[in-house]
């Protein structure tokens, strides 16, 4: 399988289904959709991110579409953040499929396809 199919598949499985004009991934780093017009409020909050962003670029980080969440572990994180958490998640799963296979056989924590759909 394709590794953009794969990706496709984990942010289908792992993502909240909401989308913003602006959120803060779980590393605290504050994102904003800078490409779409949402409303009044949003042109005011971007500006001031704007303003904010010159201060603290580590802390901002600005998006051409939509901001979307990942839930892993019950936090979330933001798609394509500067952390990268999204990737390494991905990465881990794929990379260490065999590791995590043995871990749930070796804890007897049996997951089988019915048990998921």
């Amino acid at each position: 399988m394709k590794t953009t199919t794969k990706q496709s598949i984990f942010r289908k499985i792992f993502s909240t289904g909401s989308y913003g004009c602006s959120g803060e991934c779980a590393c605290g780093v504050h994102h904003y959709d800078s490409g779409n017009h949402w409303d009044d409020d949003h042109k005011n909050t971007l500006a001031n991110a704007e303003q904010w962003a010159k201060e603290q670029p580590d802390l901002v980080q600005f998006h051409t579409e939509a901001v979307e969440y990942l839930n892993f572990n019950d936090k979330l994180y933001v798609i394509d953040c500067k952390c990268k958490m999204d990737a390494l998640i991905f990465d881990m799963l794929n990379e260490q499929k065999d590791w995590v296979l043995r871990y749930y056989l070796e804890t007897k924590d049996a997951v089988s396809v019915e048990d998921v759909m």
